[in-house]
């Protein structure tokens, strides 16, 4: 197939999954170097210098948010990039972005099925963002598509905010 060329319709779902999870592979790997500079710079210029206990907690939290925070907009940044570079639909990446947002919303840290969800959080993305027949995706699955990771950012907002 040409490079250029423009694929309307896959029906195969293991392929999609498959490229997710390489664009998925990648974006953390992205991340993480985004995270790893971003520890050097965000703590020492946003933060409040610690000048007692209760400073030092408020101190490190904030470069705990901050640093959180620089890891995911670096995993979605890098996830966008790698859909695009695999020649992927957007949809891919509100899949795997709302989904993967979604899991670490509801992060119950200390048990097992944390883990499994978050290892299958590629494949589900993949899975709601497919394209199931020849006629396009419905309304209702670009609504849902659209809606999952604005309601998971909002979550995680008020997760921040809140607690």
């Amino acid at each position: 197939m040409p490079r250029d060329a423009v694929v309307t319709y896959s029906p195969e779902i293991g392929a999609r999954i498959a490229w997710g999870y390489l664009a998925s592979l990648v974006s953390l790997l992205v991340g993480g170097l985004v995270m790893a500079v971003c520890n050097q710079v965000f703590p020492v210029l946003l933060c409040p210098a610690a000048s007692d206990v209760v400073a030092n907690d408020a101190s490190e939290d904030c470069a705990f948010a901050w640093v959180l925070l620089s890891f995911l907009v670096g995993t979605a940044g890098g996830l966008a990039v790698m859909v695009n570079v695999l020649k992927q639909d957007f949809w891919l990446w509100a899949g795997i972005c709302g989904v993967a947002m979604a899991v670490c919303v509801n992060a119950q840290f200390t048990q097992w099925w944390w883990i499994a969800l978050l290892v299958l959080t590629p494949a589900v993305g993949a899975a709601i963002s497919a394209q199931w027949s020849a006629k396009g995706r419905p309304a209702w699955q670009q609504v849902l598509l659209a809606a999952l990771p604005v309601a998971a950012l909002g979550a995680f907002v008020l997760w921040v905010l809140f607690f």
